[in-house]
């Protein structure tokens, strides 16, 4: 153990403060993304509705399997978060059903749909809450957060 410890170390200082500890990361598997998956006890994925999302969720698992048995025992996935979900399109509901499939309907987690205001809450400085309180994506985030509640 090493530079893949430090979030780890550091967050043992304020382990019990805290019922919930939520780690954001990139998507990218750098060392930030392998500091909070050692660091965790569970991840969410978002995750695209397209091809390429799904084949970075599988490649995203096996990291999970290697960091597992040499890293963090504890670490499980406990949701998908399917993102940019146009209903319109077939793909979208295609790739929902693939994830459902590959990894359990009771993991892939409430969708986001597709929503202009997402995009443009993080140039205003501003969560989707308080830029744009009455849109799909302000109420996908709801649904999310009550889902997550739940478990």
């Amino acid at each position: 153990p090493g530079r893949e410890t430090r979030l780890l170390e550091i967050l043992r200082n304020v382990n019990g403060q805290y019922k919930y500890l939520i780690i954001d990361c990139p998507v990218s598997f750098g060392l930030l993304a392998l500091n909070a998956l050692v660091a965790c006890d569970e991840v969410m994925v978002p995750a695209q509705t397209h091809h390429l999302s799904v084949a970075a969720i599988e490649q995203l698992s096996d990291i999970i399997v290697m960091i597992n048995q040499k890293l963090n025992p504890q670490l499980r996935v406990t949701g998908l978060i399917p993102t940019l979900c146009d209903r319109r399109m077939k793909l979208a509901k295609n790739m929902i059903e693939k994830m459902e499939s590959i990894y359990g309907r009771n993991l892939v987690r409430p969708r986001i749909r597709l929503d202009a205001k997402l995009a443009e809450a993080p140039s205003k400085g501003k969560p989707i809450q308080l830029y744009a309180p009455k849109s799909n994506g302000a109420y996908d985030y709801i649904v999310l957060a009550d889902d997550i509640r739940m478990m």
